[in-house]
């Protein structure tokens, strides 16, 4: 992302990010700001009933000529349709193993299918909330600017 901010106001702004308070449609974050330009933000949402996930996004702001760059990473997941053929592959498996005779890796092998999606689906929905979060707080955008 690139923005007009300086490496000091960039952090300043995430960190007055992270001190909003959550509501019901904007989710309380946290992480940690440094000097240096070295931040991370986290959100923890509700997956799938009583089922939890939090997604940490990473990153550090530098500055390069009169914009700062903010370059990160976060686990983004899976969307739903992608999920569906890792749950199907793990029920081939699952079937797989049973012709083998080989039943409780058949059943270990459906429930990890079923219980990958968790990790998935939320780090799926986390992560392009932390990237617009992000990019609110600093007025940033995914562009270089046109010199």
């Amino acid at each position: 992302m690139y923005t007009d901010k300086t490496v000091p106001q960039t952090m300043r702004a995430i960190n007055e990010r992270l001190h909003v308070a959550g509501t019901k449609s904007r989710p309380q974050l946290d992480g940690w700001v440094e000097k240096s330009g070295r931040f991370a933000i986290a959100v923890t949402t509700t997956v799938h009933g009583r089922f939890r996930r939090k997604t940490t996004l990473q990153g550090q702001a530098e500055r390069d000529g009169s914009v700062t760059v903010i370059r990160g990473n976060v686990p983004d997941g899976l969307p739903r349709n992608q999920q569906l053929w890792v749950i199907g592959i793990m029920i081939l498996i699952g079937l797989l193993a049973l012709t083998q005779g080989n039943a409780i890796f058949a059943i270990i092998a459906v429930m990890v299918g079923g219980a990958i999606t968790i990790p998935l689906q939320g780090d799926f929905d986390n992560s392009e909330y932390l990237l617009t979060e992000l990019q609110r707080a600093l007025k940033a955008k995914f562009t270089p600017p046109k010199d």
